[in-house]
Parts: structure tokens; sequence; C-alpha cells
């Protein structure tokens, strides 16, 4: 999605303003996967999944949430319909004000940001723009990790990451992309080499998608991001440190080693997830929720007794880390 004049002259006053001043901005997302209660009470996130472990503020810009997709990996089968994201209902919990009341407001009501992009690409990816976009500098790449929930019955699935951006000096578009066919749920890496910058100048990232397709030999050749999963660090400059921060355990038991974040929660720009964009504050024109070192918040979910069948709430903070 091309920025316009305005938007690009802000980006690059923005990264040119971080370099002078030895400012790192990069993207951070907290998620969390909450098994709801089949009878009817409500639920708490897991311990300490929304706070800032690092040493530097945190501003979080955007909540976003979705049902997990089980499928065939669950015996016996749960096919979760997604649309069951309407029963949830949702609160948070902030030095002991609640938002966004003390009773629970379902998930659609939080939709603020459209974000639909037709049945034909929302249904397979997530595009994120950042709110506050990070510098790839010369020779830097990134470690981007993807993994499926659900084996594929009929080939593999081809999983991509892309970032667009901007030269810092030049202003022309760059695009770097990296692609593999996933057979099982194994965690893959992406070939670095397609992430690398190899120019003189600077590239302000601004946007990246994450697309999970079709499996190849089905007759289907629709894809499914609900199912796809990614985690990302720069190698090179940048704090090093992982993006996606999520719970410690697997609480469905499905996933063995490290937590990916689902790529759904990621659609901020376009997906297929439920999507708010935390109100701005009247004293900063970025606006968000600021978190310093060790601040965080709670989470509280609902879900009616009726409705609860071994569903599962995927939510996530993403924000930036403000290093200086």
């Amino acid at each position: 999605m091309t920025l316009s004049k305005e938007q690009l002259d802000r980006v690059i006053l923005t990264a040119n303003r971080n370099l002078a001043d030895g400012v790192i901005e990069e993207p951070r997302v907290f998620f969390d996967e909450i098994q709801l209660a089949n009878d009817g009470e409500s639920v708490y996130g897991s311990a300490d999944a929304f706070r800032n472990g690092e040493e530097y503020p945190i501003r979080i810009r955007y909540m976003t949430c979705a049902m997990r997709y089980l499928g065939a990996a669950t015996s016996p089968v749960v096919v979760q319909d997604e649309r069951d994201i309407q029963h949830v209902g949702l609160r948070f919990n902030f030095h002991g004000q609640d938002y966004m009341r003390r009773a629970f407001i379902r998930a659609p009501a939080w939709h603020d940001v459209p974000v639909a992009a037709g049945p034909l690409l929302t249904q397979a990816q997530s595009t994120m723009r950042f709110d506050r976009p990070f510098i790839l500098s010369s020779r830097d790449s990134m470690r981007v990790r993807v993994q499926l929930d659900v084996t594929p019955t009929d080939g593999t699935r081809t999983t991509t990451v892309a970032f667009t951006g901007y030269g810092l000096d030049s202003r022309r578009p760059y695009f770097k992309a990296a692609e593999l066919d996933l057979a099982n749920t194994t965690i893959r890496q992406l070939n670095t080499a397609f992430f690398r910058n190899d120019g003189d100048e600077p590239i302000v990232m601004t946007e990246m998608t994450v697309f999970c397709g079709a499996e190849s030999t089905a007759q289907n050749p629709q894809g499914n991001i609900r199912i796809a999963r990614v985690q990302i660090n720069q190698l090179g400059n940048g704090t090093q440190a992982e993006w996606f921060q999520g719970p410690s355990t697997d609480i469905t038991g499905l996933l063995a080693g490290p937590q990916l974040c689902p790529a759904v929660l990621l659609g901020t720009q376009a997906g297929r997830a439920v999507v708010h964009r935390w109100p701005p504050l009247v004293d900063s024109p970025d606006g968000g929720l600021i978190w310093e070192p060790g601040e965080g918040l709670q989470l509280e979910c609902d879900f009616p007794a009726a409705q609860a069948d071994d569903q599962v709430l995927i939510i996530a903070l993403i924000g930036t880390i403000i290093v200086s």
C-alpha cells in the first residue's frame, strides 16, 4: 500500500531525526492464547504476557484478536468458526483502571480500523503498516522464521514474508521478500539473503505482509493466514531482540519449541482479525499507551457458556520500542 507524499515526508523526517539522535525504534508485539471457560466464567490471560520486560519504554498502538484455528491438529477434530469472536467479551486493567469499562465489551465493538482487503486476499494474508518505521541499515538483514499450526494434507503451503520500504536518501521504493513451501509444523527459517540491504543507503521499512497459500495439490485455491506463525528479529543494527513475545508454553499442547506469533494477529492494515487502535493522548501527537520498563496490563475475557467448546482466543498488543 503506497504512502502518500505527506506520509512519506513524515516517515523520512522521523527516520533522519532518529538517526541524528541515535534513537532506535523497532516493532514489538505481545501476544497471548487463552483457553476460554466452558462454564461462562471470565478468565484471565497468561501472567505477565502483556508486560514490558525490556529496558526501554514501549508505545502500544493496536490491539488485535481472533479465534485460534485448531482444525485437524486436535483429536477429536475441532472446526472452530472464526465468527465466534462475536461472543468474546474483553476488558483490560492498567494501573487499577479498566479499559474500555468495567463491564465486558464484545470484541466487535472494539473494531475501529477498516482492514478488509477483499475475500481473495483477506483470508490468506495479513498486512501491518508499522506505526513507527524501522531502519534497515546497509548490510543489515532480517531473521524470519515461519511455522504452520496444521500439517497440510494435500501437498505443501507456500508461506511468504515481505517488507516494503523507501530509500532514506533516494526515496525510491524497496521490496524485500522470501518464501518457503511448508509441509509440516516444523519451524523453518527464510533465506536471510533475500532480506539483506546490499546497497549504500539505509532503507526505511514501512510495511510487512505475511501470506499463507493454499495446499499445493488441493482443488481449493484459497489460502489461510489463520494457520501461519512468524517470528522476526533484525540482524546487524537494531536491538537484535525478537519482535514478537508470547506465552512461555502452548496451552493447547499442539506445538513444541519456541512460540511464534499467529500471523492473523499482524493484520493491522489488512487481514481478518478484530483491530482496535488505542486512542491518542492529549499531550502526545503519536498517542497510544506508554509502558515504561516493568509496566503492563492485565487482560480478562468471558465467553457465553452455550458457545464455549474448546475455544481458544488469540490476542495481541502491538507497538514500538523506543531505544535512546
